[in-house]
C-alpha cells in the first residue's frame, strides 16, 4: 500500500472491485438448458497514469485502471 502522500492505487482498488463482483449473486432466472450460464469473465485489466493511461513514464502510484468485463 502507499503512503497516503503519494496518491490513492487505482489498482489496488480495483483488486476490491474485482473481489467484490466475484462475490456476486445473480439475480436472474436460469435456463435449464444452459445450467452454467451466467458467466462473468473479466478479460481485460489497464492500469497506468493520466487519461491516456501513460504505461511507460516512471511513476510511483498507479492512478487510472479500467476493466473490461464479458457476461
Amino acid at each position: 500500500m502507499y503512503p497516503p502522500d503519494i496518491g490513492i492505487d487505482a489498482l489496488e482498488k480495483m483488486l476490491r472491485v474485482i473481489n467484490g463482483l466475484k462475490e456476486m449473486k445473480w439475480t436472474c432466472e436460469y435456463d435449464p438448458d444452459l445450467p452454467h450460464l451466467p458467466m462473468m469473465m473479466i478479460g481485460t485489466i489497464v492500469g497506468g497514469r493520466g487519461k491516456e493511461y501513460a504505461l511507460r513514464a516512471p511513476y510511483s502510484c498507479i492512478d487510472r485502471c479500467t476493466i473490461i468485463i464479458d457476461v
